[in-house]
């Protein structure tokens, strides 16, 4: 999702390739205004992206099973998208608990690229209102809709419909082994688990690539959705 994606386009690229390596057919696309895809970001809504998921899903051969590996915003993408198609299991890497939760997050950069440049200081409620009148606000470079808020306001990472689902894969990004899992990720892994869903939750210790500064590699990430999907 926005600058996210940059962050961690190189942490899929190692992906892809690990997976065709394990034999499976793997198929990796930018939604609509974002990456190598057309359109601008400005432009972008959540009905669209699904669009997106829905025509690729429609390219695969319907008779093997179909695995979604999400990250961050994508997964509640592929959270959704599972409650429309015949998935067979989601790998999600350190989901949001919800869009909204996504969108603050981006919010609260412009308010710290305000605070460095000294300029008007506003709140989130004030930037979200701001959005709900209509205006497109420029995030980290980034044109963010009014079309795109409501959209990402409507996902929920516990709203996951059972469907045909076997298993989730859950990834999360942790600064040591030690460390808990959130309140609201071990809630939805429980109604998962009430809907007869298989969920391994994997603790991987690595810098929060998503946000570094840096790019920042984790092998460790890596290895572990691959083994979750061979396995």
């Amino acid at each position: 999702f926005a600058e996210e994606m940059n962050k961690t386009r190189h942490l899929l690229a190692t992906l892809t390739r690990r997976i065709a390596d394990a034999g499976y057919d793997v198929l990796l696309f930018d939604f609509f205004g974002t990456g190598d895809s057309e359109g601008d970001f400005a432009d972008s809504s959540v009905a669209t992206w699904r669009s997106d998921i829905d025509a690729v899903i429609q390219r695969l051969n319907p008779r093997v099973r179909l695995h979604m590996v999400g990250f961050r915003a994508g997964a509640l993408m592929a959270v959704d998208a599972a409650s429309r198609h015949d998935v067979h299991s989601l790998t999600l890497v350190q989901p949001p608990l919800s869009g909204r939760e996504q969108l603050d997050e981006m919010l609260r950069l412009r308010l710290a690229a305000a605070l460095i440049d000294g300029s008007n200081r506003e709140g989130v409620a004030a930037l979200r209102g701001r959005l709900m009148t209509g205006e497109t606000l420029e995030v980290a470079g980034y044109g963010l809709s009014q079309d795109l808020a409501k959209g990402l306001d409507s996902l929920e990472l516990s709203g996951l419909d059972c469907g045909t689902l076997a298993a989730v894969n859950c990834m999360e990004i942790v600064s040591e082994p030690t460390a808990g899992t959130r309140d609201g990720l071990q809630r939805a892994i429980a109604g998962w688990k009430s809907g007869g869903i298989q969920v391994n939750l994997d603790n991987t210790v690595c810098s929060e690539f998503w946000a570094t500064r840096e790019i920042a590699p984790c092998p460790e990430l890596v290895d572990g959705i691959v083994r979750g999907l061979v396995n």
